[in-house]
């Protein structure tokens, strides 16, 4: 049974605006957000959902616009503006839809004493279905299509709310804000004020604003990646080959160990090279995120091969990574800008698939040195990209996206992609008295085969020893050689069930 919300009344309004060019940078696509709400009896929760997401929308108006395509008159190109909602589609895409799962359960209590029976009990792997979303996986293929949309899915043990953001219009930070805001207006669901809120129609329009300023002479029309032409399909694939994707945890301890004997080798190659070259040259400071990058890649390049014989013919294997335009422009974006701004960068192993493969260890345990010495060269070559993503390379890609060379925009063509969503706080919003904090955010997405998102950390410190919870996207016989592959099982925490 379900239940729309916010469809009567008045429609919201605002002056309609042109994308960023950065918006039109990444292909056409919506990402769903879940974030999982535990709760005795919902009946409450809902209603300080519906008076939240008609504030929200009160306050920021955009957010429950239309992403509209106008085409160029002399080419294929294209220019996407939002525009406020119609009748016709506020009516069909309501901005809150509730949707009650009778005898279903959240993967929360799933393990408990006296809790419900696997098979009651809905699983995050599983919920990319239209049942449990807000709008048809077809509606991304219209010229016009919402911005943003919720569906709560009410659980016996809990609320189940289902983001569906229009992937040309915001990125995983501006969800983070969004969600911000819409905890701000959970908290005081009657009259939550502007400065309440983490950011404001004035300030989008002028992020936006500064984006289109760095490209000389700014584009007037894009090519977007949509429709037959984008890579990530409408729906998920269905049948027993159709790509999967699992929650993967990995321990935090591990992360740590594995980043320290990384350092070593590569303060000890520095060392070696001071002494040949008689030259003291800078060494880079590997992060844990580069770490986790590097770890992953290999064991997945290693998983590709072993699942398919044909992928050595590749040489080296290709790695993509987005960096936060955000960082950057510090003097024209703010860190809450809902926009888009994703700058994706892909980088070449130093090896060949060849010499990985044959690296792989045979038993359970810490990598020997030569499988440190592969993990620490990837970790370097990602740093060495991460600091190429300068303020140059943000105005090049932006003049890309115009003339159709999308080399440097793309990760599509990668043969793994990483994204990190570890340091939003998504875990410490306080969404009030009735909803509380959220106990699990994900993003759990089959259709975007190859890719893993390092999702938000559960319990942040400046020890960083908590496990890392990656949700990844493979074939399933990649996925089955990854599982067993004897590094990954030694990174795995073996503390956590899986979700």
């Amino acid at each position: 049974m379900e239940s729309p919300v916010l469809q009567s009344g008045s429609l919201p309004s605002f002056k309609p605006y042109v994308l960023s060019p950065l918006d039109h940078a990444l292909a056409c696509f919506y990402l769903t957000a879940t974030f999982t709400f535990s709760l005795q009896d919902s009946t409450e929760g809902i209603s300080v959902l519906e008076a939240a997401v008609s504030q929200l929308v009160s306050k920021l108006p955009f957010l429950s616009g239309n992403l509209i395509w106008k085409t160029h008159p002399d080419n294929a190109n294209v220019m996407g503006e939002i525009h406020p909602p119609i009748a016709a589609t506020w009516n069909t895409y309501p901005m809150l839809r509730v949707k009650y799962h009778g005898g279903k359960y959240t993967p929360i209590s799933y393990g408990r004493l006296n809790g419900p029976a696997q098979y009651s009990v809905v699983s995050y792997d599983n919920i990319l279905r239209e049942e449990f979303l807000p709008l048809p996986f077809e509606t991304i293929l219209g010229e016009t299509s919402p911005v943003l949309r919720f569906q709560a899915n009410v659980l016996e043990d809990g609320i189940i709310l289902c983001a569906s953001f229009h992937h040309n219009v915001i990125d995983g930070k501006g969800m983070n804000t969004i969600m911000e805001a819409l905890a701000a207006c959970c908290r005081n669901p009657t009259n939550v004020q502007q400065n309440e809120l983490p950011t404001d129609p004035i300030s989008e329009a002028l992020c936006r604003n500064r984006l289109s300023a760095a490209a000389s002479p700014t584009p007037d029309a894009f090519v977007v990646r949509r429709g037959k032409n984008c890579p990530i399909p409408a729906a998920p694939e269905q049948g027993l080959q159709a790509p999967i994707t699992r929650l993967l945890v990995l321990s935090g301890a591990k992360v740590i160990q594995l980043k320290r004997m990384c350092d070593a080798i590569v303060q000890s190659k520095a060392h070696g090279e001071v002494q040949s070259s008689g030259v003291k040259q800078p060494t880079s400071a590997l992060s844990s995120n580069d770490i986790i990058s590097a770890l992953m890649w290999l064991c997945v390049l290693r998983s590709r091969a072993a699942s398919d014989p044909r992928f050595l013919k590749r040489e080296k294997s290709s790695f993509s990574f987005p960096t936060d335009a955000r960082i950057i422009f510090t003097d024209g974006l703010r860190s809450t800008y809902i926009g888009n701004s994703v700058i994706s960068a892909t980088i070449e192993s130093p090896f060949l698939i060849e010499d990985a493969v044959h690296s792989s260890s045979a038993t359970v345990s810490s990598p020997d040195e030569f499988n440190l010495t592969l993990i620490a060269r990837l970790a370097l070559v990602i740093r060495s990209g991460f600091r190429s993503v300068n303020r140059k390379y943000v105005e090049d890609v932006i003049s890309s996206i115009a003339t159709g060379d999308h080399a440097m925009v793309t990760a599509s063509n990668a043969d793994f992609a990483l994204s990190s969503l570890r340091h939003m706080g998504f875990y410490g919003l306080n969404f009030g008295p009735v909803l509380g904090k959220i106990t699990h955010a994900d993003l759990p997405d089959p259709r975007m085969k190859n890719q893993a998102w390092v999702l938000p950390d559960r319990y942040p410190g400046p020890g960083g020893r908590s496990s890392w919870e990656i949700r990844m996207t493979l074939d399933p016989p990649v996925m089955k050689h990854l599982v067993e592959d004897k590094l990954f099982q030694w990174m795995r925490d073996t503390n956590l069930s899986k979700l």
